[in-house]
């Protein structure tokens, strides 16, 4: 948050999300589904190949009123 000018702002926030080597993502929007949250559409960037999985960011920003 320091770096982006984001401290403060909670509704700004990145996620990361790990997946298997042999079934790696392209970077491109894909669907995840949540039970209580439902469909949501996420950009997802390949960031890191660590040994034995890949590492996926999302970065969420909220505008407020």
């Amino acid at each position: 948050a320091r770096t982006t000018g984001t401290v403060g702002f909670e509704e700004s926030f990145a996620v990361r999300f790990r997946g298997p080597v042999g079934l790696p993502l392209r970077q491109g929007t894909y669907t995840l589904r949540h039970e209580s949250l439902g469909e949501l559409a996420v950009f997802l960037v390949p960031v890191e190949r660590p040994s034995r999985t890949l590492a996926y960011e999302a970065i969420f920003n909220r505008q407020t009123a």
